[in-house]
C-alpha cells in the first residue's frame, strides 16, 4: 500500500482481515466479528496517533512490540465510561432488581466490558446501600489492561466526581456521593468499603466460557461494536451464564436479539433493556 496522508489512508477488507489475523495469532484476541467501520475508525486513529503513514506500518509494528499493540487496544476498546451513566437505568435497578436481589443468600454479578471501573463501582455503591453488599460479589472485565489496571487503582479526578455526583442524585441517591472516596491531594480514590466486593480481570468476551450461576449480568455500549454473531453468541454465553431468574441489562442504547426472545429472556424494563431468564 502507497504511503500516503492519514487523512486519505483507507484500509480494505483484504488489509483489516490481515491485522485482524496478525493479533489473534500473536495475542489471542479475536477481532473478526467487530463491526467493520467501527473497527476502521478507531484503528485509523490508532495510526494517526502513532505517528505512522499507512496500516502496512502499523502490523509489524504492533507484533514486535507489545507496548504498541496495547496503545491500539486502547483504542479499539473505546473506555468511555462515568458514575451511575444513564442515571435512569440505574434508577430501574434500584427499584426493579435490587428488591429482588435481596432475598437471595449470596449474590453473584458479572460487568462486561467494564473500562475504568466506574460502573462496577456504581453497582456496588447500589448492594452497599441496599445494605447486601457484605454477601456479593463483582466480576468485572475488560480486554484492555490498561483499563482494568486504572480500574484495581479507584483513582479519579474532581471533574469525575463532580459529574458522578450529579448522576447519582438523578438515578435515586440520598447520601453524600463523596463519601465513598477518599480525597488524597488531587484525586479521590474509591474507598474499600465498595473495592473489596469486586474482582477486576482482563478476558476477551468473543473466547469467553460461561460463568456460571450468575444472578445479573450487565454488558451496556458493547453490543454496538459487535455484528450480528458475535451479539447472538454472546447472548447464548449470557444465558447460559445466568441462573433462572436472573437479569440481562443491556441499557437504553441496545437491543437483545430477538432469537433469545420469548425463548429465554423476557423483558422487564423497556427503555432500559433489563431482561429475566425463564425456562423456555
Amino acid at each position: 500500500m502507497a504511503t500516503q496522508g492519514v487523512d486519505a489512508l483507507t484500509i480494505s477488507d483484504l488489509e483489516l482481515d490481515l491485522l485482524i489475523k496478525a493479533i489473534y495469532h500473536r495475542y489471542g484476541f479475536d477481532f473478526s466479528h467487530y463491526k467493520r467501520d467501527s473497527l476502521r475508525r478507531r484503528i485509523l486513529l490508532s495510526i494517526k496517533k502513532m505517528n505512522l503513514s499507512s496500516i502496512s506500518q502499523l502490523i509489524p509494528n504492533i507484533l514486535w512490540d507489545p507496548q504498541a499493540f496495547e496503545r491500539l487496544l486502547e483504542e479499539i476498546s473505546v473506555p468511555v465510561t462515568e458514575f451511575f451513566r444513564d442515571p435512569d437505568f440505574y434508577h430501574a435497578l434500584r427499584e426493579k432488581i435490587i428488591p429482588v436481589l435481596k432475598t437471595y443468600p449470596k449474590i453473584r454479578i458479572w460487568v462486561v466490558g467494564c473500562a475504568t471501573g466506574e460502573e462496577a463501582y456504581s453497582l456496588a455503591l447500589l448492594l452497599h446501600e441496599a445494605g447486601i453488599s457484605h454477601h456479593a460479589i463483582i466480576y468485572a472485565s475488560d480486554f484492555n489492561q490498561t483499563a482494568i489496571t486504572a480500574a484495581q487503582q479507584g483513582i479519579y479526578s474532581d471533574k469525575q466526581i463532580e459529574l458522578g455526583e450529579h448522576n447519582y442524585r438523578m438515578s435515586g441517591g440520598q447520601k453524600p456521593f463523596s463519601q465513598y472516596f477518599k480525597k488524597n491531594q488531587m484525586h479521590w480514590h474509591i474507598s474499600d468499603t465498595l473495592s473489596q466486593h469486586i474482582h477486576f480481570f482482563v478476558q476477551d468476551l468473543t473466547q469467553a466460557e460461561p460463568m456460571p450461576h450468575l444472578h445479573m449480568i450487565c454488558c451496556r455500549n458493547l453490543f454496538i461494536y459487535f455484528d450480528k454473531h458475535l451479539q447472538v453468541k454472546s447472548s447464548y454465553l449470557f444465558s447460559e451464564s445466568l441462573l433462572t431468574g436472573g437479569y440481562l441489562a443491556l441499557g437504553p442504547k441496545e437491543s437483545l436479539g430477538t432469537q433469545l426472545i420469548p425463548k429465554v429472556f423476557q423483558l422487564v424494563d423497556e427503555h432500559n433493556r433489563i431482561y429475566r431468564k425463564w425456562p423456555s
